[in-house]
């Protein structure tokens, strides 16, 4: 199925407290209509989370310039022990995964 993102992750930020690292925040672009991105700002996790759950916000992850739905992973919440987690692939490890996307 075919979707037009409006939000693509570019880049995360983790915690690096406790035993798991969990997002913090994400660096946020807004895609275009030809598809370029163009840099929003950040976001924290649980904005993420409740755009997704209750806002019908679609994320997706996105690596270079442009989105290409091929290639730019749709971000779900997974809840995982009663936590919701943000992830492109669904699992049970309690913490969030939105492949290999830089960190800042």
């Amino acid at each position: 199925m075919a979707f037009m993102a409006s939000n693509a992750i570019t880049a995360v930020h983790y915690s690096q407290s406790g035993r798991f690292r969990h997002i913090v925040e994400v660096s946020v672009s807004r895609v275009d209509l030809v598809g370029r991105l163009v840099p929003y700002g950040t976001l924290r996790r649980e904005d993420v989370v409740n755009g997704i759950k209750y806002r019908n916000q679609i994320f997706v992850t996105c690596s270079g310039r442009y989105f290409l739905p091929t290639n730019s992973p749709l971000v779900r919440v997974f809840p995982v022990n009663g936590t919701d987690y943000i992830k492109t692939e669904p699992n049970g490890n309690p913490e969030d995964n939105l492949g290999n996307l830089p960190e800042y």
